[in-house]
């Protein structure tokens, strides 16, 4: 069998397929349109609705908050040392020689040197 010929017998089988599925789609009957159903009315428009009385709010506990430490300054806990030997503010980041990051307006990219002891 000839390719030109086996394409030509292809294409007809699929248009005919096509025009089937349509056919079929069309002769479907509509559905019905639904009834409309009537919204009650509110009884009156003065009705007031009760507003709720505020609750006792519990009174904050002093807490100690952290503080934050300067560059150089170690701070630990029981299990870590952190400390932060270096900080510079970045105007872009070098992913390769094409590709490069540049904050948005109002944010900026820091990189930090941190030593962090177990």
């Amino acid at each position: 069998m000839n390719p030109g010929n086996r394409n030509f017998i292809v294409l007809a089988v699929v248009l005919t397929l096509l025009a089937s599925l349509a056919c079929q789609t069309l002769s479907v009957p509509p559905t019905a349109t639904p009834e409309p159903t009537e919204t009650p009315l509110p009884q009156s428009t003065n009705t007031a609705t009760a507003t709720q009385t505020p609750s006792s709010t519990p009174e904050p506990t002093n807490t100690t908050a952290p503080t934050p430490a300067p560059v150089g300054q170690p701070v630990s806990n029981s299990e870590y040392e952190v400390d932060v030997v270096k900080v510079r503010k970045l105007e872009s980041v070098y992913l390769s020689k094409v590709l490069v990051w540049k904050p948005k307006p109002g944010y900026l990219f820091l990189e930090l040197g941190v030593q962090v002891t177990n």
